[in-house]
């Protein structure tokens, strides 16, 4: 069975709006996985410009990732604002690594 990964609380607090979220213990598959759902768009040159296909991609996190209802009236409560900072926080914590 796959090590988990564990962040040291638990849960996260979005930035703008103070709603906090329980997230799940993750194994190292259900972590690869989401990340490979980022799709990104490259320059010329190799480099990363951006991400595309985001909207797809939060909703797969949040399904994946929230220790808690995950339905689709759960999720519509969520603004635009909410989706992306939740996005930037997991990515930033669960796969930059935390210090």
């Amino acid at each position: 069975m796959a090590e988990k990964v564990k962040l040291k609380d638990n849960e996260i607090k979005l930035k703008k709006s103070g709603r906090v979220i329980k997230l799940k213990t993750l194994s190292i598959d259900i972590r690869d996985e989401c990340l490979d759902k980022v799709d990104y768009v490259f320059d010329g040159k190799g480099d990363v410009k951006g991400v595309s296909a985001m909207q797809g991609t939060i909703t797969h996190w949040m399904r994946t990732l929230i220790d808690g209802d995950i339905s689709e009236d759960a999720l519509f409560k969520y603004s635009m604002e909410e989706r992306v900072d939740f996005y930037k926080i997991i990515f930033e914590k669960l796969f930059m690594g935390e210090n």
